[in-house]
C-alpha cells in the first residue's frame, strides 16, 4: 500500500497559544498568538496496573488507571509574555496559568495529504530552562502538563478561532540582550554562557473516578544558574567560598526584558588552565537563588 507521508515542513498554523480562564477549556472565539518553534515533542502515556492472578505464569490484565498527557516545546522569544507565565509567581503572566495550544499539519488522508489540527488543553509550566549563550538565540526550553492532546482531525473543533499569522519577529539573540546584560552585587560582569532553569515542581491531582488529571498545582519553586564568566577579579569566588547571598539581573533583550534574583548563591566554581588553549580565561560557576522573576 502506498500513501505519502509528512515531515517537518508540511506545518500549516505553526504551533501557537490562548490562555484559558477555565483551565482546560479554551475560550470562545479565541485569538491565538504564535511563537517561533524550533521542536514540538507531545508524549502521551497510558498509566497502568500490570495484574497477575493465581496460578498463572503470564500477565492476567492490564488495567488503565490515568492517561498523561506531556510535551516539550523548544524555542527563541520575541516577546517576554509567555515568558512571565513560564517563570513569575504572581501578577499577569504567571506559573498558574493554563493554556490551549494549537498547530496544524499536513497528514494522509484517504491518500492524499490534509490540513489536520492538533489541539492541547489545560496546559500548566513543569519547568523552563533560559539557555544565554554567545554568538547563538537565546533558547527556552519548556517543558508543560496538560489535561488533553487531541488525536489529529481534519477540523479544530474550536469555536470560531482567529489563528495566528506566520511570524516575521526576529528572535532575541545574545546580540539583543544590550551592553552588560549580566550584574551581580549591581556590578556587571562580562558572561560567555548562562544556563537558567526554572522547575515549578508541579503536582498532579487526580481523583477516583478520572483517567485523566484534575488539577496541575506549581508546588515549591527550585532555580538552578550556570555562567561562565570572563576572569575580572576574585569577587565572584568570595562569594562562592562564604556562600553570600547577592542580587543577581541578566538582562535578555535590550527593552528591557531583565531576569531579576534575590538572594543569588555561587555554590561551586572551577577555573581550568590548559597548554592547549589560548583562550580568554573564563572561569564557571554553578548555584541558586531564593526567588526570580522576569519583567
Amino acid at each position: 500500500m502506498s500513501y505519502p507521508v509528512t515531515n517537518s515542513l508540511q506545518i500549516v498554523k505553526e504551533l501557537q497559544w490562548v490562555k484559558e480562564v477555565t483551565r482546560g477549556t479554551t475560550p470562545n472565539a479565541p485569538s491565538f498568538l504564535a511563537i517561533p518553534t524550533k521542536s514540538f515533542s507531545p508524549v502521551i502515556s497510558a498509566e497502568n496496573i500490570k495484574y497477575r492472578k493465581l496460578g498463572s505464569p503470564d500477565l492476567y490484565k492490564g488495567i488503565l488507571v490515568a492517561q498523561l498527557f506531556d510535551f516539550k516545546i523548544v524555542y527563541a522569544p520575541i516577546d517576554v509574555t509567555l515568558l512571565k507565565s513560564m517563570i513569575n509567581l504572581s501578577g499577569t503572566g504567571n506559573r498558574d496559568d493554563s493554556f490551549t495550544f494549537a498547530l496544524s499539519q499536513k497528514h494522509n488522508s484517504a491518500g492524499t495529504l490534509t490540513e489536520m489540527y492538533q489541539i492541547i488543553r489545560g496546559a500548566s509550566i513543569a519547568d523552563v530552562t533560559l539557555t544565554i549563550n554567545a554568538g547563538a538565540i537565546i533558547e527556552v526550553s519548556s517543558n508543560w502538563i496538560a489535561s488533553s492532546i487531541s488525536d489529529w482531525a481534519t477540523t479544530s473543533g474550536l469555536t470560531t478561532p482567529t489563528f495566528a499569522p506566520t511570524l516575521t519577529t526576529t528572535p532575541w539573540s545574545s546580540v539583543t540582550t544590550g551592553s552588560n546584560p549580566l550584574t551581580w552585587n549591581s556590578l556587571p560582569y562580562d558572561v560567555r554562557k548562562c544556563k537558567i532553569k526554572i522547575d515549578q515542581n508541579p503536582d498532579r491531582i487526580q481523583v477516583v473516578g478520572d483517567t485523566q488529571i484534575r488539577w496541575v498545582n506549581a508546588t515549591t519553586r527550585e532555580i538552578s544558574i550556570d555562567m561562565d564568566v570572563v576572569w575580572k577579579d576574585t569577587t565572584l569566588q568570595a562569594d562562592t567560598k562564604t556562600l553570600t547571598p547577592r542580587v543577581m539581573s541578566f538582562n535578555i533583550f535590550s527593552t528591557p526584558v531583565t531576569l531579576t534574583f534575590t538572594d543569588a548563591y555561587l555554590e561551586q566554581y572551577d577555573e581550568g588552565v590548559d597548554a592547549e588553549s589560548t583562550d580568554a580565561k573564563a572561569t564557571s560557576y554553578s548555584g541558586f537563588a531564593a526567588s526570580v522573576s522576569i519583567a
